[in-house]
């Protein structure tokens, strides 16, 4: 028997826990979730495996996302809420001039 955390518990480290993951079935895939994925799994709140069967992702596919998000080419996702705010925000700024 395959041994799933419960819903409510919490990642060891700073990263997300599992009712910060995105949902299973998700389909839209922006860097803010592939991040929270790749984060959870770094932190040990996910597998390799785990993560690739919840999210029906290929282990090229994770590994991918991993590399993005090493190489800061992808949002952490401490910073991809708050980025995105910023962007907004001056966006609104320049449409108020």
């Amino acid at each position: 028997m395959t041994h799933v955390p419960d819903k409510h518990a919490t990642s060891a480290g700073n990263g997300p826990s599992w009712p910060d993951l995105p949902p299973i079935g998700t389909v839209r895939w922006f860097a803010g979730r592939k991040s929270q994925v790749v984060a959870a799994v770094q932190d040990g709140a996910l597998s390799v495996s785990q993560a690739c069967r919840r999210y029906g992702l290929s282990p090229e596919e994770f590994r991918e996302w991993q590399r993005r998000y090493e190489s800061g080419e992808s949002a952490r996702p401490d910073t991809a809420t708050s980025a995105a705010k910023d962007r907004q925000h001056a966006a609104l700024g320049q449409n108020l001039r």
